[in-house]
């Protein structure tokens, strides 16, 4: 490698570095002061960065915000996908290991789920959140429900309302986030982990054990 291509990979490295470190000071702007108080000073504070670098990446406070959001829901799709591709088709492998997903640190630390409630929250926030996340929950709910649907076929649970079971138990997991960001340090996940998969020893119980 030549040395102007070695300085311009150097370039490029230290330049996408500096762009993730700007999102996660966003992040963790957003978790703190909310989305109406984020601004480009308190976010190049977090980052240890210029104003000035800030606007060169993404000019404007809503581009930042809106790279944040991407963010975490690239993560959150990345995992989603991984999840049903190791479940390999096995509606009761792909809930449990769902549950570990959601509850999982990557996905479940409390900036994580603070930026998520801040966009749903606040009015303004809601479109673009419904414009960049929306067909990623309902894909994900989609999931949820086929599972769960093939899962009462197979063991003939005919008593039971499975778009209902399935709706419950992503309601769960999300209700699971709210306290986890109430709780921060302490949140229990053994107990997190026992709440599901007791709902879904409730609902499927030839299939799941408490």
């Amino acid at each position: 490698m030549t040395g102007p291509n070695r300085t311009t990979t150097r370039h490029a490295d230290s330049y996408e570095r500096t762009h993730t470190r700007i999102i996660e000071a966003t992040l963790e702007s957003i978790t703190r002061e909310g989305l109406s108080a984020t601004t480009i000073q308190k976010i190049a504070d977090e980052a240890g960065v210029s104003t000035a670098t800030i606007i060169k990446h993404f000019e404007t406070k809503e581009n930042v915000l809106q790279a944040a959001l991407d963010c975490i829901a690239r993560e959150f799709e990345e995992e989603r996908a991984q999840t049903l591709a190791e479940s390999e088709g096995d509606p009761v492998k792909y809930l449990t290991l769902t549950a570990k997903m959601v509850l999982h640190p990557k996905i479940s630390n409390v900036s994580r789920i603070a930026v998520w409630n801040a966009f749903w929250g606040e009015a303004q926030a809601r479109k673009l959140y419904l414009e960049r996340i929306g067909a990623i929950d309902a894909e994900y709910e989609r999931t949820v429900v086929r599972m769960c649907r093939q899962i009462a076929r197979d063991g003939d649970y005919q008593e039971i309302n499975v778009e209902a079971v399935a709706i419950c138990f992503v309601g769960l997991l999300e209700w699971l986030w709210q306290e986890k960001l109430a709780a921060g340090d302490s949140f229990n996940v053994k107990r997190a982990q026992g709440l599901t998969r007791g709902h879904l020893a409730n609902s499927f119980p030839k299939h799941f054990r408490r």
